[in-house]
């Protein structure tokens, strides 16, 4: 929704709390020139690169039951041999 309201053009530089990184994917998504994320807690900023990790090395079913149902059986696993 907010990249609907705020017209995100191609030259835009945005500036946003990171908070768990869906917006910032969003501004991306949507076609911002460049994104800076911020968080007071460090662990939001951790779990944004997660996500980015997670959607370059996995498959669908496996990002879904990590960022959708959130819990993976094998996630120990998908984290030390996909992940890092």
């Amino acid at each position: 929704m907010d990249a609907r309201l705020l017209r995100i053009q191609p030259h835009d530089v945005i500036f946003a709390i990171t908070s768990a990184g869906d917006n910032i994917l969003s501004y991306v998504l949507a076609g911002a020139r460049k994104v800076h994320a911020i968080d007071m807690n460090p662990n939001q900023n951790h779990l944004l690169e997660l996500k980015i990790a997670a959607y370059h090395a996995l498959e669908y079913s496996d990002f879904w039951k990590l960022f959708g149902e959130g819990k993976h059986e094998n996630f120990r696993n998908l984290l030390i041999n996909k992940l890092r």
